[in-house]
């Protein structure tokens, strides 16, 4: 036999009031939250596993071929081994495969050219790590002087 269709609602209702935030404590990788990269004068946000920020522009200005530069040389001091890279004047991607196997399987930093200037995007395996985002985005900034 089956309830009532008034009780089975209810019943719908109370299912989806305990499972809808019990997803967002499942998922923190879905909210965002500002980091800060470099010497602290950059603020990042780090939300689905990526960390993103913006380098400076105007005459200052790093340009997206110095970002997949400085992405290269800090994944390969942090002992990634450079799989992938494909560069223009207009966008980068250079990706990273780590030796051991560890949650750092592989690292993917995109460089891209947008209204504010050059942004970068870091992001460690299928669910992303804060800490080794941070770590590599600040040997960059490290490597083009920010």
């Amino acid at each position: 036999m089956t309830p009532p269709r008034a009780s089975r609602s209810a019943f719908v209702r109370k299912a989806l009031a305990l499972l809808v935030p019990m997803s967002v404590i499942v998922s923190p990788g879905c909210v965002s939250q500002a980091v800060p990269v470099g010497r602290g004068e950059l603020v990042g946000q780090y939300a689905g596993g990526s960390l993103a920020f913006d380098l400076p522009s105007g005459p200052n200005a790093v340009p997206v071929l110095t970002a997949a530069a400085a992405a290269e040389r800090a994944l390969t001091a942090r002992g990634y081994t450079i799989v992938g890279r494909t560069t223009s004047e207009h966008e980068s991607r250079v990706e990273g495969r780590y030796p051991q196997p560890t949650a750092l399987t592989n690292a993917v930093v995109l460089a891209f050219t947008d209204v504010r200037g050059t942004r970068v995007s870091i992001r460690i395996g299928g669910f992303g790590d804060l800490p080794e985002s941070q770590a590599i985005a600040n040997d960059m900034l490290a490597l083009i002087g920010r």
